[in-house]
């Protein structure tokens, strides 16, 4: 994507790094070196079209098929506002599409408050009408988390019997260590299709 590339390396580039001590601040070439050469891991050159995991889809099996229907719970006209905007982003992307299917796991919206009180209290009267335009809606999307409420479609799939890593283990082999970080992709839940049957669910 045209600039794209330009603007991760300005990113890294405003990055404090290592201003904890002098000895943290000899290394930061290094460690901006290391973000420069994994533009991939720190943000995905095409934010609009990531990749999705190569060769493998993920099937819901449930127990029960009988269709899920809960109920959709009154949203505000904030709350309205993300959604809009939010769904908008997906289709887009083509993660989702509109559905015909029968069953219905409404979204549950996780404020993040700090960022809507910035907004309402920096544009006061108008904030109702500029959050509903183009030009406002990456802001509006930090207002929230988009969650869907599956605990019913939940309760009737099927148990993968993996075994899960012990969290012991894990801080075990992190002793010793004085730096951590993490790598993730915007919206990584969608990374990883779900095969046609499971879509309907």
């Amino acid at each position: 994507v045209p600039g794209r590339f330009e603007e991760l390396m300005g990113e890294i580039a405003g990055i404090d790094i290592s201003s904890e001590n002098e000895a943290r601040k000899r290394q930061e070439p290094y460690l901006r070196a290391q973000a420069y050469a994994n533009l991939a891991v720190y943000g995905h050159p095409d934010t609009n079209n990531q990749p999705t995991i190569d060769g493998y889809s993920y099937d819901i099996e449930l127990s029960d098929t009988t269709p899920v229907r809960s109920k959709m719970r009154r949203v505000s006209n904030l709350e309205s506002c993300y959604l809009f905007h939010r769904l908008r982003q997906l289709e887009d992307k083509k993660y989702i599409r509109k559905s015909t299917s029968e069953y219905n796991n409404p979204p549950v919206l996780v404020p993040y408050a700090d960022n809507i009180r910035a907004f309402l209290t920096e544009h006061r009267d108008t904030a109702i009408t500029k959050m509903w335009q183009e030009e406002y809606s990456a802001k509006v999307l930090k207002f929230y988390r988009l969650t869907n409420d599956f605990r019913e479609l939940n309760a009737r799939s099927k148990l993968e019997k993996w075994p899960l890593p012990f969290i012991t283990e894990i801080l075990d082999r992190m002793k010793g260590s004085d730096r951590y970080s993490t790598g993730d992709m915007a919206d990584a839940f969608f990374l990883c299709p779900l095969t046609e049957k499971s879509r309907e669910y």
